[in-house]
């Protein structure tokens, strides 16, 4: 992500399990919090193709502790979004742990950018996106007459980090309810538009940045 003007994307979820679910084995390689055989480690960064967003470099930070001490090195570009993501198929309190997690996890990295802001607010928050995973698995995910999922679980999230991190962040206002079976839904497309509308406000404000310091041509 480093040195792009194209936008991008960070996608986080995952963290360390609670006291009560953690399973441990001395013996196995794997991290303890692994929670699964093909679980990502480290940071997998993919440069992709994806539909009308256009090229994006994704970079899927691993829910396993054991990696979490790198991440300093890699977080604190407002220059992308950041895509937290949670199960919708956990309980309502499993998924405002998890996604607390990460919120703060990045504001303890992300630097805010002076001039502040109203309540001292960045003036270049970092851009965050909530994606609800597992939508195919949770009871009370219904759709819309647009073919579009809701969830109350999941509007409950958003109203807790609008409410204990939206001085911070620019959160996006909607969760995305997401089922990896279905990639043509209109849950997708609706990610897509949101994706291309981010990324075009990153490059016009990074592009504005370089023409100030006459490097628009390099």
């Amino acid at each position: 992500m480093k040195g792009r003007i194209d936008g991008g994307e960070h996608a986080l979820g995952g963290c360390p399990s609670s006291p009560s679910s953690s399973v441990k084995s001395p013996s196995s390689p794997a991290p303890s919090d692994a929670v699964h055989e093909q679980y990502t480690k480290g940071i997998a960064v993919h440069q992709c193709q994806l539909g009308t967003v256009g090229e994006m470099s994704l970079w899927e930070f691993s829910g396993s502790s054991n990696y979490h001490v790198l991440y300093d090195h890699f977080i604190g570009n407002v220059n992308c979004v950041h895509v937290v993501l949670f199960s919708l198929g956990d309980s309502r309190r499993e998924q405002e742990r998890q996604v607390d997690y990460w919120m703060t996890f990045l504001r303890s990295r992300i630097p805010p950018v002076e001039p502040l802001q109203d309540c001292g607010k960045s003036k270049r928050p970092a851009k965050v996106m909530l994606v609800g995973t597992h939508a195919d698995l949770a009871s009370d995910v219904k759709k819309s007459p647009n073919g579009e999922s809701t969830s109350p679980a999941s509007e409950h999230v958003l109203d807790y980090v609008q409410k204990n991190y939206g001085y911070l962040f620019d959160v996006h206002p909607r969760v995305f309810a997401m089922d990896a079976n279905a990639a043509g839904s209109a849950d997708m497309k609706a990610l897509k538009a949101a994706l291309t509308q981010i990324k075009t406000n990153i490059v016009e404000v990074t592009w504005q940045i370089l023409n100030f310091l006459g490097l628009g041509q390099v």
